[in-house]
């Protein structure tokens, strides 16, 4: 990117400078490829120049893991589902989403649970603790109407990292 932009250049009595992102080329100020520098990323990141910035993202096949660096999942079967895969809930009242199965003793210590609803992060409210029994939506609206994905990631060490998907549906319950 080149743009010739004044508010891009910062100046006093005895300079010119550009913003953060930018470079003076010849008295235009110029887009720094940020990408160029093989460390802009992380291992299994891809590098993509913004402008005035540049952002990294997770290369295709891959998924952000629990310390936030990219990891390849294996999709595995976990034996967890939803005690009712659809539930109708009347506007005001409680809805319990209950998981039931069985996430085997030896993957259990290594896993995290993430909840989605219209593939944006959810995060249910209980304390803090992360539970793979379900959760509870408390005083429903019609705003929490949704499918939501818990995507159980299963990261026993830097190489053998397993993912497996559970998601339910919550309906508003029709008036008599």
């Amino acid at each position: 990117f080149v743009i010739a932009d004044p508010r891009l250049f910062v100046t006093d009595e005895t300079s010119v400078s550009v913003l953060k992102g930018f470079e003076n080329v010849g008295g235009r100020c110029s887009d720094i490829n940020e990408c160029k520098n093989i460390n802009a990323c992380g291992k299994n990141e891809d590098c993509i120049n913004t402008f005035g910035d540049y952002r990294c993202q997770c290369m295709k096949g891959y998924e952000t893991g629990d310390d936030c660096t990219c990891k390849k999942f294996i999709p595995v079967g976990c034996n967890v589902r939803p005690e009712h895969k659809n539930i109708q809930v009347a506007v005001g009242k409680n809805v319990k989403v209950k998981l039931v199965g069985a996430l085997g003793k030896k993957y259990r210590k290594f896993a995290t649970i993430a909840w989605s609803k219209k593939n944006e992060h959810w995060h249910p409210e209980y304390n803090k603790r992360q539970r793979y029994t379900g959760f509870v939506i408390r005083n429903f609206r019609p705003g929490d109407v949704g499918v939501y994905t818990g995507e159980i990631y299963i990261e026993k060490s830097a190489t053998e990292n397993y993912k497996c998907t559970v998601s339910v549906n919550v309906c508003l319950q029709e008036s008599l």
